[in-house]
This record gives C-alpha cells, structure tokens and sequence, in this order.
C-alpha cells in the first residue's frame, strides 16, 4: 500500500440492499450471526469490517467485524466494534449493508458514527499503515456528506481546514463556526488507531461549547536512517531522572501526529485541590498527574479556578502522582471548580539513537524546537531535522565493540560517567581553571565537594560507588587536587574508606590548609586508561540505556534521557557539546584518565560553552640503525639545536682582532660567557661558535671571540644575521625535555623509541612556547656503531615525527 493523498482511495464500503438479514444465535467467540438466505450480504473475509444501517433495533447498527465466515455473503459470526450493546435475534428485515472485499476500493476504510460524533479510520481495503493525508480525508468527507443521506441528516460537518499549507485543521467546528463533537476515534476494540493513520496535519478537537479538549501536532522528520527498522522517539519536558520517552508509532522517518494539550483533569467536587505554598497543586480525588501526561519541564493550564488568578499556563518545576510544584499561585486548601490540562507545547526532544545487532553503531541526533525553527510547539506540520544525507551517512564508524564486550569487559567497565552537583575545576589549557559539571572518569574517581582540614586525612561526602568499582582500586594511589592551596598530586596511604557515606582518604604526608568543594581525582597506583573511541563506545552505551547511567550519587540520569555527551570530527573528539546537568553542576564535560595519546585530538567544552584542549602533545619516534641497535652499549641525545634565534638585517662587524669582534646592531639580550652560534656573514671566519666577554651595551654591542681560536675575518656591515642561543656543540647546549619534563635521552638499543614533548607549553632556555623546535639528534656506540650526529630535526605541532639516525659501522674500537 502507500500514502493515501485521492479521497477516491477512501471508502465507507459498497452499499449493498439485502432485504432478507436475519440476527440468529450468536456463534462462539462472536457477538452475533447474521445471516442471508438470499447470500445478499457483501462478500467478506474474517477479520473485515463492514456497517449495518436501517435495522429497526438500533443495536444491530454499526460498525461490525467479521469472526468467521461460514456462508460467503450467506452467513457470518460477527463483533460489534461500534458502542452500544448487542442486538437480540431478529427476524428477516431489510438493511444497508456496507462493506465487499470482492474489488479493492469497495471495501470499508472509513466509519462514520453520527451518534458518537466519531470518524474511524481502519487498516483496510487501500488504507494501510502508510496512513492518509488530512487533505485526502477532509475532501472524502466533503464528498461523504453531499451524497450520504445519513450524514446529511444526522450531523453537522465534522472539521474545517485552517491552513492546508501548513496543515492546520479544526475537529468539532465547521466553516460556519457552529460546534459539535466531532473527533478522530482512538483506542477502538479492534486496535485501529485514527489518529496514528494521519499523515502531513496537526489539528485541535472541541466540544459542542468551543472548547478545546484535545491538540496534536504532526512530526516529520527530514533526511534519511540507515535503514527502515530503525525506531526513533520522542519525550516532552526536560526530566531525566525518569523514562519519558515514547516511540514513534512506526520505524523509520517520522510523519505522524503526536499529542501535546489535552485537557484531561476535571474537578474535584467533593475534596477539591490544595493549593499550598504558592508553589504545590496537591490531588485527592485519586487521580494522577503522571499517567495523565504531566511531565516536568512541561506545562499544566489551570481553568475555573476559585482563585481567577490562578488561571492560566504554568511551568511544571516537579511533578509525581499526586503532586505537581509550580510558581505564583493563590493558596487555596480546596479549590472544588478548578479543572486542568497538560500543555507540552513548550520542550520536545525527538531523538536517533540506536544500535544494529552487529558491532556498527549509529551517530547520535537530537532534534529540539530550536532546531525546527519553532519557539513552541501549534497544531500544525513541524519538520524536525532528524536524518542524514544518505542512508549510509547514519553508521558511526566510531564504534567497533559488540555491546555484549563493552557491557562486561575492561576498559569499558571502568568508565564511568558522574554528573556533578557542584562545579569541578580544573586547568586544561592554560593554569587558569575551568568549570565542568560533568566528569568521565577511566579508571579514576572524581568529584567537586572534597574537604582538608590541615591533616593526612581528606574526605568527600555524599560517596557512592560506581557499578564495579572498589575502593581497594585505589589504595597507594594518588590523590590530585585541582585547585587551592594544597593543589597537587599526593600520595594515598592504605586503602580509602567509605565511612557511612563519607569518602575518607588517608594520605603519607598531611596537607597544609583547612578548604573545603575542593575538586579531586582518586587515581590507581597502576593507572588504567582508554583511548578516545572506547570513552565514545562506553558513552553511547550508556546513553541508550533505560536505566540510571549517573555513577555519583542517588540522582537518577536515565541514558537514554540525557543529552549528548561527545561527538567525533575526524581524528577529534569533542566532549560536552549540546550535554545537560540536571545534578546542577554545569553542562561542561571533562574526562580523567584518558589515553595520553589522544591529547592533541580531545577537547572538553567547559560550563560556559568553550571549547578547551590541553597543551599539545607533538610526538614521534627516534629511528637507530642495527649498527647502534646491535651494539653493546649505544646510548642517544635529543638536542635543541638552539632554543632561540634572533634574526636582523643591521648586524656589524667592527675591530676584528685575532679570533675576535665587536658584534653590534639589534641584538638579543646576552650575557658574559654566554656561547651563541652565528650564522650569515658573508665571510665563512665571521661564522661560527663564539663566546661573549664583554657586554659593551646590553642588546647592542658585545665582544665575542671565536671558541675554536681561528682568526676572524674583515669588517661587514648591515648584514642579516642569525644568532643562536644555547646552541648544540657548546657548554650551553640543552637536552630537550620530554612532556614529562624529563630528558629526552637513553639507550638507543631498538629501532625504534617514542618521544613526546609539550609543544605549547616547552620554554627551556628562554625558548617560545608554542614554536617549532630545531634539534640535533646524537648517537654513539662503542663496538659496532660510529658517533652520528643529525642536524635540522624539527618538532612540529604534529604526532608521527620521525628522526633517524644512522651510525657508520665502527671499524676500529677496541678496548681489550
């Protein structure tokens, strides 16, 4: 079947005379037997639907279905779908009979009940799932109530359209203005649904006076799903402590109504509400707020209040079964005339989330009101940006792991998500701190409330453990604070306590301060760490489940709930964009204990919406022959070949004498006995390694001698000119710091060893931060490999580097 969009596809079923219908004796497990000796009846398989009219018992007029088929069009066991009671036995009279199965498009798809003002669509004949446009069904009525008698005479009109472009219409008013109670039926006893068969409209429902009782909206979602299985859903408000959310009524891309108002609260004559507080709306009457579809975040519309003040929307702060908190109400200890409605036009969350049976996952997308280009939801079409492309766009190739490895095996089960109530700070990028409320931790415990009190001892309160984690994870590990006084890593002694909900942790040395929200991280003697796509694998996890993912304390965060916590571009992962806090710490996003080789490509987006990444990392490896490799002890160095270089056009060269000048112009600052290497006078003597002897004017004219005692050459003037400081081959020369701030040199004994270094945070020798680094990588063995020395090695603000060293085999060493 497909979208019904021609009226003509429509049917109440052919119309068929049969004079001779006779109601027998129900048959088992059917309401009625109806029976035409003449076979007058239309010709109807079971579970069809067809409508008996003009029986002279009112009961046997209606909406039926057939049960059993004994006679084709002769005799049938039937249900009564429509409301009222069964009929008795009736002898033989004449009817309308409405409903064939012999011809598609004579079969019965639409029922219209004039006695409860209701239109039923039914899963029949050209109608399937795939649902009718409101403008199909709109234009089938038109043409129902110019011809069908009944309806001419039995009702008013049942709807009007408001805008088709917009898909706007109005049940229970007609063009006239005049009201009934005309509406789509829902529920009925066979399973059809009319409301889920309407496709392309929003509409609203009144009663006889003009009131509204009941208003829908139609999503359409754009862009494509992988598949057509796929199952997207939606959830009004902003709770995430409960499960919200609602499933389409169908897979795939999303056209088809959903309820937003409904004015479902009536009175409570006798008891009445208790309004308290200003703030509470409290129920006696045994209703319930949350099963009639009151959701926190949402709205509740207050009407025929004793207190007129009291009319109106109100936000819903909190909501349980009986009680729902709000703002700016008149107390009232029982107010016996208010009735009330849900109102959920204000927050709607639509949402992709789901996973194949095989490892391959999908990207994550939440589509809100801001991103449909609405402020609040009215009965109309609303699209939704919820798709890709391309069907294929929809797979994350960023996950790999079966759900079943990343639920029982490490390091997904050490990472644990914790929202925060408090703010967690803590230095990123630069030694200012950062603000974030939510912390994931690998391996790790974090939290925003530790307490000092100038003791070994340091405490947090409010403690629970994650699912697996153990207290015993962490003794004789490290305890970081991030920030006051006593910032720093400490060491744990013995094993931390959980003492009646208080985190107590001992450590070897006592801290100085009394403070207190305190952010800290619990580390493992022996870290554990995940890389930046197992974090990403374990998160979206989580956020499909329907169970509480907060790994902090009793506030409940159902995942699939939550808002979005990371996302890839490329190489990068990004955390906290677009994320919710409903702890109340903040939306920021940081993780601990991440795989340190992931640094360049991981940034946290903070409380205040920046994004922020650690100092980068550049890293690479140093490359050795098998002559250095194979020797018995090689060793290597990792030089700066200068650590800063000045370079100017006004450079002189005055009173050469010997192996020695007055260098003068713009300069850098120096000092006696400082060496620099000089490179771009135009006579190759005036080059060289040199010392300082005499600073004559600071950054402006010095005395330098030529370390090796060869004579210099002649006067030069205005010249560019390179001066290196700390150069390589001089006792000033630097070993370059690792990112751990150690010296990057060792045994050469594999081909192969990593280094890194802090590119944006290196400043050995007066060096600038955040600049390439022109190096010299040294190597010397004893039997085999020859000293080697390579110059021009630069780091870059890159990973991968690669500097070789490749040592002549030694010929002639021998130390027997």
């Amino acid at each position: 079947m497909a979208l019904i969009t021609d009226p003509d596809n429509l049917s109440q079923g052919l119309s068929q005379a049969v004079a001779d219908f006779v109601i027998t004796t129900p048959g088992t497990g059917a309401d009625s037997l109806f029976t035409s000796a003449g076979n007058n009846m239309g010709s109807l398989l079971a579970g069809d639907p067809f409508e008996i009219r003009d029986h002279s018992d009112p009961l046997a007029n209606g909406l039926w279905e057939v049960v059993t088929v004994n006679t084709d069009s002769g005799s049938y066991d039937c249900d009564k779908l429509s409301n009222g009671a069964v009929p008795a036995t009736a002898g033989s009279e004449a009817v309308t009979f409405l409903g064939d199965d012999t011809t598609l498009g004579n079969e019965k798809s639409v029922y219209i009940d004039t006695l409860t003002e209701e239109i039923w669509l039914l899963e029949n004949g050209n109608l399937s799932v795939d649902g009718v446009t409101m403008l199909a069904l709109h234009s089938f009525t038109k043409e129902e109530w110019k011809t069908d008698q009944l309806l001419i005479n039995s009702g008013a009109f049942p709807m009007v359209g408001i805008s088709f472009a917009a898909g706007q219409w109005e049940f229970g008013e007609d063009p006239s203005g005049n009201n009934s109670d005309w509406k789509l039926k829902v529920d009925t006893p066979s399973g059809t649904d009319s409301v889920r068969l309407i496709r392309n409209a929003g509409w609203e429902e009144k009663d006889n006076t003009g009131l509204v009782q009941k208003k829908f909206f139609n999503v359409t979602t754009l862009g494509n799903l992988e598949n057509a299985a796929d199952q997207l859903y939606y959830f009004f408000g902003d709770a995430t402590d409960v499960d919200n959310s609602v499933n389409f009524a169908f897979t795939d891309a999303a056209n088809e109504p959903v309820q937003y108002y409904d004015n479902i609260t009536p009175a409570d004559a006798a008891t009445g509400f208790a309004i308290t507080l200003t703030t509470t709306i409290t129920r006696n009457d045994g209703g319930n707020w949350l099963t009639e579809g009151y959701v926190e975040g949402g709205q509740i519309e207050i009407a025929n209040a004793e207190d007129a003040g009291n009319n109106g929307t109100h936000l819903i702060a909190t909501v349980s079964s009986t009680v729902i908190t709000t703002t700016g109400l008149t107390n009232n200890a029982a107010d016996t005339t208010m009735t009330a409605a849900y109102d959920n036009s204000n927050l709607f969350t639509a949402v992709y989330r789901i996973r194949d049976a095989d490892p391959q996952g999908k990207k994550y997308i939440t589509s809100t009101l801001t991103e449909a280009g609405e402020t609040a939801i009215a009965s109309k079409v609303i699209k939704f940006p919820l798709g890709f492309p391309a069907a294929a766009d929809a797979q994350d190739f960023d996950i790999t792991e079966t759900d079943a490895n990343i639920a029982a095996n490490t390091p997904y089960t050490e990472v644990r998500i914790r929202y925060l109530a408090g703010t967690y700070n803590r230095e990123v990028d630069t030694t200012t701190k950062r603000d974030f409320g939510v912390v994931v931790d690998v391996g790790t415990y974090s939290n925003s409330n530790g307490a000092s009190a100038a003791s070994t001892l340091f405490t947090s309160a409010n403690f629970v453990l994650g699912v697996g984690e153990a207290l015993a994870d962490y003794a004789g590990g490290s305890l970081i604070i991030h920030e006051g006084t006593d910032q720093g890593t400490h060491t744990i002694s013995g094993t931390p306590v959980d003492n009646a909900g208080t985190l107590e942790i001992t450590l070897t040395g006592a801290l100085t301060a009394t403070e207190s929200s305190l952010s800290f991280t619990m580390d493992r003697a022996t870290p554990l760490t995940a890389t930046k796509n197992e974090i990403y694998e374990k998160i979206q996890y989580q956020l499909r489940q329907a169970t509480d993912i907060n790994e902090n304390d009793s506030l409940a965060v159902i995942g699939k709930m939550a808002g979005p916590l990371a996302s890839f571009v490329g190489a990068d992962i990004t955390y906290g964009a677009g994320s919710v806090n409903p702890a109340g710490g903040g939306t920021g996003v940081i993780v601990e204990g991440f795989d340190a080789n992931d640094t360049n490509n991981s940034f946290f987006v903070d409380n205040g919406g920046t994004t922020r990444n650690f100092p980068f990392v550049a890293a690479g490896n140093l490359n050795f022959n098998t002559n250095l490799v194979a020797d018995s002890d090689p060793e290597y160095w990792l030089y700066f070949q200068y650590t800063t270089r000045t370079t100017n056009s006004d450079i002189d060269v005055t009173a050469p004498s010997g192996s020695g000048y007055t260098l003068t112009g713009t300069l850098p600052n120096m000092a006696v006995n400082d060496y620099i290497r000089i490179s771009g006078f135009v006579e190759a003597q005036n080059n060289g390694l040199f010392r300082i002897t005499v600073e004559n004017t600071p950054s402006a004219s010095y005395d330098v001698i030529r370390v090796d005692g060869e004579a210099v050459g002649g006067v030069e003037t205005d010249q560019t000119v390179n001066i290196d400081e700390n150069p390589y081959n001089s006792p000033d020369a630097i070993i370059v710091d690792n990112n751990a701030g150690a010296d990057i040199t060792g045994a050469a004994n594999s081909a192969s060893i990593a280094f890194d270094f802090d590119y944006d945070g290196n400043v050995q020798g007066g060096r600038t931060a955040a600049t390439d680094a022109v190096c010299v990588l040294k190597a010397v063995g004893l039997e085999t490999g020859q000293y080697v020395e390579v110059l021009n090695q630069t780091i870059t603000r890159s990973t991968g580097l690669s500097f070789t060293a490749t040592a002549p085999l030694e010929r002639n060493y021998s130390n027997p």
